[in-house]
C-alpha cells in the first residue's frame, strides 16, 4: 500500500524536491540568458529561490519533530506559517520586479527571443518534470496531509500552467519571427514581455492568498472556519451526555500555527462533579475532538472551574 510505502513520506518528498529544485534551478536560469527570455529568467529566478525555500523546509521539519520546550512550550509549529510568509512575500516582490521590467521591454520593443531551440528543449523537459513532481507530491499528501506539501504542491502547479504558457509564447514568437512578413516580425518583440506579465498576473494571486492565511496564524487571529468551534461544542456536550453531568461552556478560544490547531476551553460543571469524573470527561473531548479533526493534531485545554 502507499501508506506503508517510505519514498510516499512527507520527509523523503521534500527532499526530492529540494534535491530536483537544487539540480535544475541553473538550468533555467542559463537557458533563460541564452534565449534572452525575461519569462525564462523569471521562471529560473523562482526555481533557484524554491530550492532554497525547500532546504529551508527541511530545517523547519526536523523543528516541528521535536518536543516542547520551555522556549517554545506549544512546540515549533509557529516556524511552518513564518516559513510560508517568507517564501510569498519574496515571490510577489520577485513577481513585481518582472513586471516592470517586463513592461520596460514592452516600451523599448527589444525583447526578441534567441535560440528557440534551446528554448523548446528546456520547456519540454520542464513540463514533463512539472508533471512527474506534481504526482508525486500529490501521492504523498494523499498518505497523510501536510500544509507544507500542500504549498509545494501548488507550487509545481503554477509552475506547470506557466510553463505551458511559454510554450505557447516561444512558438508564436518562432512563427512570427519567421514570417514573411515584415510587420508580424516586428511583433515577436512583444510576446516575451506579455509573456512574463502573463506569468506574473497568474502566479502572484495566490502568494497574496497564503500571505494573508499565515499572517494571521502568526498573530493569533482566529481561523475563519466556523465549521471546526462548533464540531467541538457538539462533542463537548455529547461527552457531558454520556457521563451524565452538566456543563455550562463560558468560552472556546481556537487558534492555529500551520498544521496545528490549539483550543482552549473555559466551563463550569455542578459541584457534585468530582475531579474523577472531569477528568474522564477532558479526555473524552481530547481523544474525539482529535478522531474527528485526524487531518491535524489538536492540544485541548480545559479550564474548569466547580459551581458552589
Amino acid at each position: 500500500m502507499i501508506a506503508e510505502n517510505k519514498i510516499f513520506n512527507e520527509k523523503a518528498c521534500l527532499q526530492v524536491v529540494f534535491i530536483f529544485c537544487l539540480i535544475t534551478a541553473p538550468f533555467a536560469l542559463v537557458i533563460g540568458i541564452l534565449t534572452h527570455s525575461t519569462a525564462l529568467i523569471l521562471s529560473g529566478v523562482i526555481c533557484t529561490f524554491d530550492a532554497f525555500t525547500s532546504f529551508i523546509t527541511l530545517i523547519i521539519f526536523k523543528l516541528l519533530t521535536r518536543s516542547p520546550s520551555k522556549t517554545y512550550h506549544f512546540g515549533y509549529f509557529k516556524f511552518e506559517p513564518l516559513l510560508i510568509v517568507i517564501e510569498t512575500t519574496v515571490i510577489i516582490a520577485t513577481c513585481m520586479v518582472s513586471f516592470i521590467h517586463a513592461l520596460k521591454d514592452l516600451y523599448h520593443q527589444s525583447a526578441f527571443i534567441v535560440n528557440h531551440k534551446i528554448g523548446f528543449y528546456y520547456i519540454a523537459f520542464a513540463i514533463i518534470s512539472d508533471v512527474l513532481i506534481s504526482i508525486y507530491i500529490y501521492f504523498c499528501i494523499k498518505t497523510k496531509s501536510s500544509p507544507l506539501l500542500e504549498l509545494e504542491l501548488v507550487g509545481w502547479y503554477y509552475d506547470l500552467l506557466c510553463t505551458l504558457a511559454l510554450l505557447i509564447g516561444f512558438i508564436i514568437s518562432y512563427v512570427l519571427e519567421r514570417s514573411a512578413d515584415v510587420h508580424l516580425q516586428h511583433l515577436a518583440a512583444f510576446t516575451d514581455p506579455v509573456m512574463s506579465i502573463f506569468v506574473v498576473l497568474f502566479i502572484i494571486t495566490k502568494p497574496f492568498f497564503l500571505f494573508r492565511e499565515n499572517i494571521r496564524d502568526i498573530v493569533d487571529r482566529k481561523p475563519e472556519e466556523p465549521l471546526i468551534e462548533d464540531t467541538i461544542l457538539e462533542i463537548m456536550k455529547q461527552c457531558a451526555k454520556e457521563l451524565h453531568i452538566n456543563i455550562d461552556i463560558e468560552y472556546i478560544k481556537l487558534r492555529r500555527a500551520g498544521r496545528t490547531y490549539f483550543c482552549l476551553i473555559k466551563y463550569c460543571v455542578d459541584n457534585q462533579v468530582t475531579l474523577q469524573e472531569t477528568t474522564l470527561f477532558n479526555e473524552n473531548v481530547k481523544e474525539k475532538v482529535e478522531h474527528t479533526f485526524s487531518h491535524f493534531h489538536m492540544e485541548l485545554i480545559a479550564e474548569t472551574n466547580i459551581k458552589t
